[in-house]
């Protein structure tokens, strides 16, 4: 049988984990189980919660204690994310591993449990809900709502304002009186206002008028 592999260190031996990676001390008693982690501390102290040694090179197996640095967990994990994403190989495994985590995740959200769930979890979002106040991006007066992130508007007459002023924004001009105007994104306008609109159809209905009677 293969030897494990190890590293003695102040009089204590430090085996590769079964991960093959990182030395552990087999003393479950010891404050800092991990090699690199007892270096650093028999230097500088316990290590604060929250905070990680990083091997500076790369290499965890230099667990020199110029190697090391004391960092906090989440600027670790995001620099060797960025060196997982970077290797191509590497990548597609987590590409593949997230694709099958959505489709588990939909499959889930959508059965009889599933939905349950969301119907007790939406129960008790409720039963905590507290309106938040915002200001009106139309009027500028002040309103309370439960959904802060998502409402812009006080009432319904700004949401009609604010949908007229984000959706008129095509320059025409009216073909009966020729005056400049504001029409839809979304729809063929051929005249400003309503009033123009019947009056062509006026004048459209009494030429067809005439030439029936012609």
């Amino acid at each position: 049988m293969p030897k494990s592999e190890f590293v003695d260190y102040n009089g204590e031996r430090f085996y590769l984990q079964s991960s093959k990676k990182y030395f552990q001390s087999g003393n479950k008693e010891a404050g800092e189980r991990l090699l690199h982690r007892r270096v650093w501390s028999d230097s500088n102290g316990p290590i604060e919660a929250g905070m990680h040694i990083h091997h500076k090179d790369g290499d965890w197996r230099n667990n020199l204690l110029d190697n090391l640095e004391i960092i906090p967990f989440s600027d670790h994990a995001k620099m060797h994310m960025a060196e997982r994403w970077a290797d191509e190989k590497q990548k597609q495994r987590f590409m593949i591993g997230l694709e099958k985590a959505h489709q588990e995740a939909k499959k889930w959200h959508s059965s009889e449990e599933g939905k349950e769930w969301h119907r007790e979890n939406m129960k008790k979002m409720w039963r905590v809900a507290t309106q938040k106040t915002k200001e009106c991006i139309v009027c500028k007066s002040e309103f309370e709502t439960y959904f802060p992130l998502k409402a812009k508007t006080c009432s319904k007459k700004c949401s009609q304002k604010l949908t007229y002023k984000n959706r008129f924004t095509e320059p025409l001009q009216c073909k009966l009186c020729s005056k400049d105007f504001y029409g839809s994104r979304y729809r063929i306008q051929q005249f400003c206002s309503r009033k123009c609109s019947n009056s062509a159809r006026s004048v459209i209905g009494v030429c067809e008028t005439a030439e029936a009677t012609v």
